[in-house]
């Protein structure tokens, strides 16, 4: 491919000189070039020929270029500006760039000034036109806008989820914290004959443990201190429609009993009741904990686990669909504009290039978040290295990757494999686990044997 990837880019500079060299430059770097003195003719062109990138000076004669920019973006809003200026003229440029003006350069231009914008402003426009066409493979596939993604990985979850969806077979999304399991299961429910019924959704690790029991089966009025009312608990509430419990794996023993009882007859009693209720719903269970680890820990019980898993989804972690990033950082700033009143257009070359090496231990939830902070403190239309989070700075380029001298022991490095991991994981052990393809309990037993070591 060559250094343009084929851009169309329309030059507008009153000065002839200065025209042609830049014509020239951008011509032997591959790009298509239309050029002109004229700022009214420029316009002609941009009505009758498409540009990816305009790059116009912002001094001119018969038209000053703010206004320029204006009409250039009422004509091609998809493409990207870029304001020549003098010295005097900076402000003014700095202006432009709140009208929507990709980048300013000052003169004198130097080539790889002018090639490094220009790589800069093409890529931007190739990730938007990418990113379009991406989305047009996607369309409203079930209303959910977040089950954005076109990697090979994800396009396999997405075709499982709609092939089990018109079935009632119990489903469990499996995935770390952050991967998007309740959008998945909302996907599966929408597509599913029950998309009319209620979408019943729980947080088994978000409710306390004393209040789970009361809040899946209900309670009637006095069945303890402060049940002033009677109250349908989640069951109830999902007849004929969908459960969703997330984070399965962090109820009780004694609460997976009831609900394996209900799995299987459909039967259970408010708190405080002795009266029997039925419920017909489809259950779909989520969780980031390794079940089978818990099994033989005795902590889950394995005829729930049976009851639940009828089809099995595993939801790949960020790191694994880097293709996607691009996408969700589009979409998520998109998003952000909106939510927070910004224009930011888009993201410097530099900057896409970190968030697509980082290793995003939130996975999906923390490029959300890095996004948002990003608009919420760029000051120019371009996001920066300086607007990332320092999480991902201080993690690039090395975060991945790290020395050890030679003659170093297997057994410290499998120690220090094991630090760097809790370590890109913020401590979390399960996670950590994950990656390095080993048991919860194998990686919980080589924490404790290095901690006896050292005390």
């Amino acid at each position: 491919m060559s250094e343009s990837g084929g851009l169309t880019v329309l030059v507008v500079d009153d000065e002839e000189i200065d025209l042609r060299a830049m014509e020239r430059i951008l011509k032997g770097a591959r790009y298509q070039v239309h050029a002109s003195a004229d700022p009214i003719r420029a316009l002609e062109i941009l009505r009758e020929q498409p540009a990816d990138v305009i790059l116009t000076d912002l001094v001119m004669p018969t038209m000053a270029g703010e206004a320029f920019v204006k009409r250039c973006k009422e004509i091609r809003a998809e493409a990207e500006v870029i304001v020549i200026s003098g010295k005097g003229c900076i402000e003014r440029a700095v202006e432009v760039m709140r009208l929507g003006a990709h980048d300013f350069l000052e003169k004198p231009i130097e080539k790889y000034q002018l090639l490094k914008s220009m790589a800069n402003a093409a890529e931007t426009r190739k990730l938007k036109l990418r990113v379009q066409e991406l989305e047009k493979q996607i369309g409203n596939q079930a209303h959910s806008e977040e089950m954005l993604g076109a990697s090979e990985n994800f396009k396999r979850v997405k075709e499982l989820a709609a092939q089990v969806a018109a079935s009632d077979v119990p489903i469990l999304i499996r995935g770390e914290s952050g991967t998007g399991k309740e959008i998945l299961a909302d996907f599966i429910r929408r597509l599913s004959p029950r998309k009319e019924g209620p979408f019943v959704k729980m947080n088994c690790s978000a409710v306390p443990e004393h209040l789970l029991e009361s809040e899946l089966f209900g309670y009637e009025k006095g069945a303890f201190t402060g049940a002033s009312s009677a109250k349908a608990g989640r069951l109830e509430c999902a007849h004929k429609g969908t459960l969703f419990l997330d984070e399965v794996g962090e109820m009780s023993p004694v609460l997976q009993t009831k609900l394996l009882r209900v799995l299987e007859n459909g039967e259970f009693e408010r708190l405080g009741s002795t009266k029997t209720l039925k419920t017909e719903f489809r259950i779909l269970a989520a969780t980031h904990a390794d079940l089978e680890q818990r099994i033989l820990e005795k902590s889950f019980r394995q005829d729930l686990y049976y009851r639940l898993n009828g089809v099995e989804i595993f939801l790949p972690p960020l790191r694994d669909r880097r293709s996607d990033i691009p996408i969700f950082c589009s979409h998520f700033l998109e998003r952000a504009n909106k939510k927070n009143g910004k224009k930011i257009a888009g993201f410097d070359t530099e900057v896409m290039q970190r968030l697509e090496n980082h290793l995003w231990p939130g996975n999906i939830r923390e490029l959300q978040n890095a996004i948002e902070r990003a608009v919420v403190t760029a000051k120019t239309s371009l996001i920066g290295l300086h607007d990332l989070p320092p999480s991902i700075l201080r993690g690039f380029p090395d975060e991945s990757s790290f020395k050890l001298p030679l003659g170093t022991s297997l057994k410290a490095l499998e120690q220090r494999m094991i630090e760097e991991t809790l370590r890109l994981t913020g401590g979390n052990k399960e996670k950590a686990a994950e990656i390095l393809q080993i048991s919860s309990r194998t990686l919980h037993r080589r924490v404790k044997e290095n901690k006896d070591k050292l005390s």
